[in-house]
């Protein structure tokens, strides 16, 4: 049996180059979920923090302004529900009965079906997530992955599944912060070319059943299918 293996630093496997106008920051910067922060401090008070450390956390929270904005990678968000609280939950009143053909009491119904059922299949999706990175196999490949295509991922951030409207399609990868430009995305900053590169980081998420890295150390696990509910 392998012996446990912490995850690398993120500066150790994809270190900073700087900054230029080619290139973004290639720092990746976490926050802690608010609750669990206020847990945290009000179990071992805020003397136990440097004042520049907290603030800083805080700070960083108080920028994560997009839904399921976990942290920041440069000037770019970083999108995870994986540490948000129920972030599966489906709210009735954002949904509307009478679109749906059913009476208020059964939308409530349904949708409280559905987020029990999600709420089981989010638990071990989250679960999955944080046994990989436990996973000694799991680190070493996801480690030189990045050691391997740094230089990919400073500029571009990690590919990430596009949905295509034809379901028969195979799976597309799209870069994650393509540029606009005249209604229209610049298509070296959208499209990725099927080189070796795209070929390694598909038969890695391929391997381990994850939709896409959304950072270092930031797996993201499939969903369960689901029949329709």
């Amino acid at each position: 049996m392998s012996k446990k293996r912490k995850p690398s630093p993120v500066s150790e496997v994809l270190p900073d180059r700087g900054s230029n106008s080619q290139t973004p920051p290639s720092r990746f910067e976490y926050t802690l979920p608010p609750r669990l922060l206020d847990l945290v401090i009000s179990e071992i008070g805020e003397q136990k923090f440097e004042t520049a450390v907290l603030q800083h956390e805080r700070d960083l929270i108080a920028g994560n302004r997009i839904e399921n904005q976990i942290g920041v990678w440069g000037r770019y968000p970083v999108i995870s529900d994986l540490l948000q609280e129920e972030s599966f939950a489906h709210d009735p009143k954002q949904m509307n009965a009478n679109d749906l053909g059913v009476t208020e009491a059964e939308l409530k119904a349904a949708v409280a079906s559905m987020n029990k059922r999600l709420e089981t299949t989010e638990f071990a999706r989250k679960g999955y997530a944080g046994w990989l990175m436990t996973n000694p196999d799991f680190i070493a490949q996801h480690d030189a992955l990045l050691r391997t295509h740094g230089d990919r991922i400073r500029v571009n951030g990690f590919p990430v599944p596009h949905n295509s409207q034809n379901l028969h399609a195979p799976l597309e990868y799209r870069w994650p912060h393509p540029t606009l430009r005249d209604g229209q995305f610049l298509p070296e900053t959208w499209i990725i070319p099927e080189d070796e590169w795209l070929q390694e980081y598909k038969q890695f998420c391929e391997r381990w059943r994850l939709s896409h890295l959304s950072g270092p150390n930031l797996p993201e696990p499939w969903l369960p299918l689901l029949p329709a509910w």
